[in-house]
């Protein structure tokens, strides 16, 4: 279901896309694989959420939320000392998504 280990290419810099499956990130814009990947690698390099904008999610402590569009949120957390991010979600389906881990 999850395959974290495709890449992308951007700026001729090979990129690691984040965890999605492969059939919905062929689906989703150029404009926005590019946002998605250029974010990723900031994570990677160590830098945090909070200085790419991203937002603290009040009820769970160690996870961050990012707008990438009107339509997209990302989910970024704290995995073995490093940020990174936990995956790209549709507007709806990331309030879902946060209703479930709530619990």
């Amino acid at each position: 279901m999850l395959n974290p280990s495709k890449e992308l290419v951007v700026d001729k810099t090979i990129i690691p896309k984040t965890r999605c499956s492969d059939r919905y990130w062929k689906m989703l814009p150029i404009s926005i694989q590019d946002k998605n990947a250029v974010i990723a690698m900031k994570l990677e390099q160590g830098i945090h959420p909070l200085s790419l904008g991203a937002k603290k999610i009040r009820c769970l402590p160690d996870l961050y939320r990012m707008r990438i569009s009107h339509s997209y949120r990302m989910l970024i957390g704290l995995e073995d000392n490093h940020w990174t991010s936990l995956g790209l979600y549709s507007r709806q389906s990331f309030t879902t998504l946060l209703n479930r881990r709530r619990r």
